[in-house]
């Protein structure tokens, strides 16, 4: 029998910097308010960022699972402009916090962020653990125009392309307004049932896992670009779906699968974008995310 010898345990050196840690805790003080914003929107009903308090967990473990790498990658000094990025995104917070414009905190949030994590641990250990970082941006809310403007949208297109469907199976839909009628039931396709609490998660989802995939950086993007699609037209099958139940089993059935649907369509949207991303390549990913034991692990 082989003789088994526990490796020491690897540290990050940066996170035993009292320094480090100091400011961290100042940084989550500073930000305060606008994390209590968040949580407002993130913990709203029918909310599009319902997601958002689980990406700093997801962050972490990103960060997390590289420690070895950023051991072995060692110190380098940043350049300069590294600082005076910093300084620069301190000052818009200062601003934006004053005059409460929340987007701005955001993006200042995010430069903060990737500028003071490139200061304190180097551009070696900052180039690992960038793209961890950057993925902090998907729990940030989208401004209200933005965000009206592609729910307008989208609701439209679940409008035309639910009514279409129906009608192919059918069903002798029509439409008064954002009024879906059949024959033996109605129901309203409301801002709600568009769409953005499928997209934004998917999408949050499907760059989680580009992150993590060991394919090359046109397949991270194909396998992102596409959860989008995938999404809507989930989406659509959802409100279709609904439309048959209710015009043949009664409003009770369906309000009660419209009711558990939306956290069903992003299941099973992530389903069908993992059998996609398969068949594109995108199903093999990066050790750190996928630890494989060793061969002297294997023969001991």
């Amino acid at each position: 029998m082989s003789q088994v010898v526990l490796a020491k345990p690897r540290t990050l050196p940066a996170l035993q910097n009292g320094p480090l840690l100091a400011l961290a805790a100042l940084l989550i003080a500073a930000f305060a308010p606008l994390w209590a914003h968040y949580w407002t929107i993130w913990t709203a009903d029918h909310g599009a960022f319902g997601f958002g308090y689980l990406v700093p967990p997801s962050v972490v473990y990103l960060v997390w699972a590289n420690r070895d790498r950023l051991t072995e990658a060692g110190d380098s000094k940043p350049k300069s402009v590294g600082w005076i990025l910093l300084g620069v995104f301190a000052c818009i917070q200062t601003l934006a916090s004053l005059a409460e414009v929340r987007t701005l905190e955001g993006l200042s949030m995010m430069g903060i962020l990737l500028a003071g994590a490139y200061c304190l641990i180097g551009p070696l250990r900052f180039k690992i653990v960038w793209p961890a970082l950057a993925y902090t941006a998907t729990m940030i809310p989208w401004p209200g125009d933005l965000t009206l403007g592609l729910l307008f949208r989208l609701q439209q297109w679940s409008i035309q392309s639910s009514t279409w469907l129906l009608g192919l199976l059918g069903q002798k839909p029509s439409m008064n307004g954002t009024l879906l009628n059949l024959p033996h039931y109605w129901f309203e396709i409301a801002p709600d049932c568009a769409g953005l609490t499928v997209l934004f998660p998917v999408m949050a989802c499907a760059i989680f896992t580009a992150i993590t995939l060991d394919v090359g950086l046109p397949n991270k993007l194909t396998y992102v670009v596409i959860a989008a699609p995938i999404s809507v037209l989930t989406n659509t099958l959802r409100i279709v779906l609904i439309g048959l139940i209710g015009n043949g089993g009664g409003a009770a059935t369906a309000a009660r699968l419209h009711d558990a649907s939306g956290i069903f369509s992003v299941l099973i949207c992530l389903g069908i974008l993992a059998l996609i991303g398969k068949l594109i390549g995108c199903n093999k990913y990066l050790p750190q995310y996928a630890p494989t034991r060793s061969p002297e692990e294997k023969q001991s």
